[in-house]
């Protein structure tokens, strides 16, 4: 089964923050990640919230893919909006009990985060909006990472405005 993009992005973020050394920097920087993710939300949409909610807040998704049901019962659904050009992932022990624990956001996008950023916000932009929690070091791959896992990636263009955003907690062991 093909990962999705924002599992991607989990995976190698925590891969890529796995490597970092402990020092009181990267320390205030998750601190200040934390606090900042901890209100945030993306087109009014927050972690956590049950699909009727999704619904009220986005209108209908386009598209439903078949759920799948884990090993341990768990399962994952996702959910697509043409109009918002944006994929959701939804986690739970059941069916009755799923949640947002994931979304992807692309071009043409005009959904934002609870601090303006979308599709097209600049590189400056981002460090206005986000700089206490990124770790400064510059990334190979043109991600902006904000947080560890559960916390939000930007992945900006070489024209350094924002191309995709993605969000999303680790839904494994």
């Amino acid at each position: 089964m093909r990962m999705p993009r924002w599992a991607r992005w989990v995976v190698g973020a925590a891969l890529l923050l796995a490597g970092l050394p402990a020092s009181a920097g990267s320390a205030q920087r998750r601190s200040a990640a934390k606090a900042l993710l901890a209100g945030e939300a993306i087109g009014g949409v927050r972690m956590g919230m049950t699909p009727l909610r999704v619904i009220a807040q986005l209108g209908k998704p386009s598209r439903v893919w078949k759920r799948n049901v884990e090993h341990d019962g768990s399962v994952t659904i996702r959910w697509w909006w043409e109009g918002h050009a944006a994929e959701m992932l939804f986690c739970g022990a059941s069916v009755k009990t799923v949640s947002v624990c994931g979304l992807e956001i692309v071009r043409p996008s005009r959904l934002t985060t609870s601090k303006g950023i979308g599709i097209g916000s600049t590189l400056r932009d981002l460090d206005a909006a986000y700089g206490a929690g990124h770790d400064p070091r510059p990334e190979d791959n043109g991600m902006y990472v904000v947080g560890e896992e559960g916390g939000l990636a930007f992945d900006v263009g070489f024209d350094k405005t924002v191309d995709a955003i993605y969000w999303g907690r680790d839904t494994g062991p």
